[in-house]
């Protein structure tokens, strides 16, 4: 049962008022009658407009406690026109003709009343509010050119941007006019389709004239702009290159992280400044091609040489790069490969100047231990294996290659031992004020230490009834790594907005990780500059396929269609139509550039369910390519489902145009717990077999089960699936990393209210179990939630850092039970921000 809460001056108000009408005033008529003591609708009648023309009301209503809220309880609005719950304007540009009939609430107490869906049958007393009904006429208009943003084009890349006209009889002619003005490239179709491959490009907008004319002959002429944006030149290769050996053939090429204009390109070294060296003294050049190479006769000197590269594209753009090269008298050790102790041999070592009888030292120093290798040539050594682990040799360890005349070369975290056992040391925790609800971990800035991102929702209620985050909790924080020991953290707000889940991802194909936040209607996206995150974000709407989402939950990026572009894919806890038997998964296409469009909504095509089909909502989803064909299959852990009939996974196959195919059931039935919810899903090598599988967490409903089960699944199609032992509470958000180096993937499970149990892959067992509310720092009442691994402290060892503050979906929350089905969680905790424990695995 749900109860409206009245403040005391609604409560005085009621009893006074009890003999002229029940508390709250929600009853109607056709003339819309409330409680006009309580509320009372000013507003009668609203004008009536035209197809295409600027449209524009005003609601007004007495509130005893401002501002109230504005709501269409039944009807509908003309398609075009929006109305803006708290102020009551209604506005927009009608597409339709008719008379559509609707009727309009106002409701007293912005905070006293949910705002979704119509009142309970009988509950009118719980709401203060007047209703009126209304008529709009929408006739048919001229036809107008919308105002709209036209989104910009890419230079050099295909582009179709259709105009947006309302009104007038189809069909409609478009043509540019007054013109052309437009960049070469770009035209005007005769159906209105702005495209369609830019060639010529300039800093300021494209200003253009287009006018439509429909079937009747009737016109409208509309200036409109578009820009051309260049991507920009930008070096990928890091400083310093890869070392070189004096007499020996080499040969590096130059990369770049964005092509700019594109072909053809020029490369060459930048005249030498004071400190740099010409490399044509040292037998050496950047050559036409990109590359760093000898002019036949390998280095001719031995020293530390530095140089600036530039390269400029088709329009000139010019790029510089200052680099380092290291021209050793001995051996260079590039590579071993396989470079894991747990893959068997033969190994084989690749660099420059080797002599035969050479060895290799593995973690050189007190503890070193000694490989004698095959010489191959001056450029490869092999050897059989197993190379021996150095005592304290955990995780990754330097090699030093050594000729027979002394001649040596040491590089840095060249092979990885597997750990004895995994265990975690020091534990740290980051404030923040976010209602945490994302959390992600990559190398942003180029630095070779993973940054965070953390995101939050204000007044996040993820199922109607259930409990809300704070009202101050939302936000999105670029977290970088400092470098420290311990690790710390600068923290950059990139907005205060909303977010119920964010990822790191290269959207535009830069070779730079971008931010992505999922909002509650809209995607966006921080590009990463050169010079960091762009401070504003590209917005993109959510794709919802006509219906209310709620809330959306996770989300997952893949490649769904044959473009190879960064795809969306996102579940909805709870989907505010469509019943009990409708699923809640739901895709956007990217366009490389940051933006996305809507691609496909599973709305009725997902059951959960031999039982009665239910699947209440989406919370977790994984994108994964398990039949090798470059695209994304999508699996989905299964909401609320009936008791002994869900399936813990929904796996769908993408076509090549990334729709969803059909979806099917993974996994067994379960009979345990009651009414569950799958709350945690991770993919990884979990058996390491060469293959991914699937590790998903299921939780029941508070009152019938306080327990959970996990699963995991397997095999080619994830026909196989193998129960793991639950850790006893209830289960929440799961990562996947090796945490002891030895090529079977492990994973991480938070769980209710404040730990983290970790399992060891191969045996899937629970060998540590962490508490965020013990130990050193102490923290308040942490209620962990979501999880990532990452070597944020730098030592090869990935970490493990959680959320404290748990607003993910919730089990059978999603009815209209609320919290009675919730997994027992009550508000934010106490200290809210993050906590991390650092792997010590030996």
């Amino acid at each position: 049962m749900r109860i409206a809460r009245l403040p005391l001056s609604s409560f005085l108000a009621c009893a006074m008022l009890a003999t002229l009408a029940s508390c709250g005033g929600g009853g109607t008529s056709a003339a819309g009658a409330g409680n006009s003591a309580i509320v009372t609708m000013v507003t009668t009648s609203v004008p009536d407009t035209q197809t295409g023309q600027p449209y524009t009301a005003q609601f007004e209503a007495s509130f005893p406690h401002s501002p109230g809220v504005f709501q269409v309880t039944s009807g509908a609005l003309p398609p075009g026109l929006a109305l803006e719950k708290a102020t009551g304007q209604l506005t927009g540009y009608a597409r339709q003709t008719g008379v559509f009939h609707f009727e309009i609430a106002a409701r007293d107490g912005a905070d006293e009343v949910p705002l979704g869906g119509n009142l309970p049958a009988g509950r009118d007393a719980s709401f203060a509010e007047d209703r009126k009904s209304f008529a709009l006429t929408v006739a048919l208009g001229p036809p107008h050119i919308l105002p709209q943003t036209i989104p910009a084009a890419q230079y050099r890349a295909s582009y179709a941007y259709p105009i947006d006209v309302a009104g007038g009889t189809a069909p409609y002619g478009f043509a540019e006019t007054n013109g052309p003005n437009l960049p070469k490239g770009l035209a005007i179709s005769p159906k209105g389709v702005l495209g369609v491959f830019p060639v010529q490009a300039r800093q300021a907008p494209y200003d253009f004239e287009v006018t439509v004319t429909d079937a009747q002959g009737l016109t409208d002429t509309a200036s409109m702009s578009v820009l051309v944006l260049v991507l920009p030149l930008i070096f990928l290769t890091a400083d310093p290159i890869p070392e070189a050996a004096v007499g020996f053939p080499y040969d590096i090429p130059l990369d770049l992280a964005s092509g700019g204009a594109g072909q053809p390109y020029t490369w060459s070294q930048i005249p030498p400044v004071a400190g740099e060296t010409s490399l044509s003294t040292i037998g050496m050049e950047v050559g036409s091609n990109g590359h760093v190479h000898d002019l036949g006769a390998g280095p001719l000197s031995v020293g530390t040489f530095k140089f600036t590269a530039g390269v400029t594209d088709e329009i000139g753009q010019l790029a510089t790069q200052h680099f380092t090269l290291k021209v050793n008298p001995g051996p260079v050790l590039t590579s071993i490969t396989p470079n894991r102790s747990s893959t068997p041999g033969p190994y084989t070592a690749k660099g420059l100047n080797f002599q035969p009888g050479a060895k290799l030292y593995f973690k050189p120093g007190p503890t070193q231990t000694l490989v004698s290798t095959t010489f191959v040539d001056a450029t490869t050594l092999t050897f059989a294996g197993p190379a021996p682990k150095p005592s304290d040799g955990s995780g990754a360890v330097d090699v030093r290659v050594v000729n027979p005349d002394g001649g040596a070369h040491t590089k840095a975290s060249a092979f990885i031992f597997p750990a004895t056992t995994i265990s975690f040391g020091g534990k740290g925790f980051i404030s923040s004020a976010l209602s945490s609800t994302g959390l992600d971990a990559a190398d942003a800035d180029g630095d070779g230490k993973p940054d965070l991102v953390h995101c939050g929702a204000a007044s996040y209620q993820a199922t109607p009834g259930g409990t809300t985050s704070s009202a101050s909790g939302g936000g999105l924080v670029y977290m970088r790594n400092l470098g420290t020991v311990p690790p710390t953290f600068g923290a950059q707000t990139l907005s205060s907005g909303s977010f119920t889940d964010v990822k790191f991802a290269d959207v535009n194909n830069d070779g730079r990780p971008d931010i992505v936040g999922l909002g509650q209607s809209t995607i966006q996206v921080w590009l990463n500059s050169v010079s960091g995150f762009t401070s504003s974000a590209i917005v993109s709407t959510l794709y919802t396929a006509g219906t209310s989402v709620y809330w959306p939950s996770e989300m997952a990026i893949g490649k769904l269609n044959s473009d190879g572009l960064l795809d969306i894919v996102y579940g909805a806890v709870y989907y505010n139509s469509g019943g009990y038997t409708s699923g809640r998964c739901f895709s956007m296409a990217g366009n490389g550039s940051g933006s996305f469009s809507p691609l496909d909504a599973a709305l009725s095509s997902m059951s959960a369910s031999s039982q009665s089909g239910y699947t209440m909502g989406i919370h977790v989803v994984g994108c994964l390519d398990l039949n090798g064909d470059g695209r994304s299959e999508v699996v989905a852990g299964t909401g609320m489902g009936y008791y002994n009939g869900t399936y813990p996974l929904l796996y769908s196959v993408t076509g090549s145009t990334g729709l969803f195919g059909s979806w099917d059931q993974k996994g067994n039935q379960i009979a345990s717990p009651q009414y569950p919810g799958m709350q945690g899903l991770a993919l990884g090598d979990f058996l390491g077999i060469g293959s991914t599988q699937v590790i998903v967490g299921a939780t029941g409903a508070t009152n019938y089960s306080n327990t959970s089960s996990l699963f995991l699944l397997s095999g080619a199609a994830l026909t196989t699936s193998t129960s793991i032992a639950s850790p006893g509470a209830k289960t929440k958000s799961i990562c996947s990393a090796d945490l002891d180096f030895d090529a079977k993937i492990d994973w991480a499970v938070t769980t209710n209210p404040s730990s983290i149990a970790v399992y060891k892959g191969g045996t899937q067992t629970n060998v540590v179990s962490l508490d965020a509310s013990t130990g050193s720092p102490s923290i308040a009442s942490p209620r962990t939630g979501r999880i990532v691994a990452a070597d944020i402290d730098g030592d090869g060892r990935p970490d493990l850092i959680a959320t404290c503050s748990y607003w993910a979906g919730e089990g059978m929350g999603a009815w209209q039970n609320g919290t009675y089905y919730a997994l027992g969680m009550n508000g934010d905790g106490g200290q809210m921000g993050l906590v991390f424990y650092l792997n010590t695995s030996n």
